[in-house]
């Protein structure tokens, strides 16, 4: 894989980005995404670094994760939390990671992001999707 093109991501504090460290951060996102986001390259996938750093964090091997936090501050995981989408966690990880990167006690994980269902009111087809949209 030709990397030499690939430009650093920009630093989200608005400071001017340390090439070092993002360097180091564009590195790692683009072999994350080749493991984990097989089915686009690399050079695509880390257009989309919440994503990469989601599916990570969620299916990540233990050696990628111990990179990960060197690599990425708490700040920067924390937002991947805050931002994920339906699908991106399973359980297990969702509640690691949010015990790992925050202050929050035994019990007090937000829940999972979930599918929002039709309102009550609305008929629904087998399988629990809304009959409207289908009309």
């Amino acid at each position: 894989m030709d990397i030499a093109h690939i430009k650093p991501i920009p630093s989200q504090e608005g400071h001017a980005p340390c090439m070092l460290d993002e360097t180091a951060k564009t590195l790692y996102l683009l072999r994350m995404a080749q493991r984990y986001v097989w089915w686009k390259t690399p050079e695509v996938a880390i257009q989309y670094p919440q994503m990469v750093l989601a599916r990570t964090m969620n299916m990540g091997l233990w050696e990628d994760l111990c990179e990960l936090v060197q690599v990425f501050s708490k700040e920067e995981l924390r937002k991947v939390l805050e931002t994920a989408v339906i699908g991106q966690f399973n359980a297990r990880s969702w509640h690691f990671w949010y015990y790992r990167l925050t202050d929050c006690a035994l019990g007090e994980v937000p829940t999972l992001p979930v599918r929002r269902n039709c309102p009550s009111t609305t008929p629904t087809l087998k399988g629990g999707a809304c009959k409207e949209k289908f009309l």
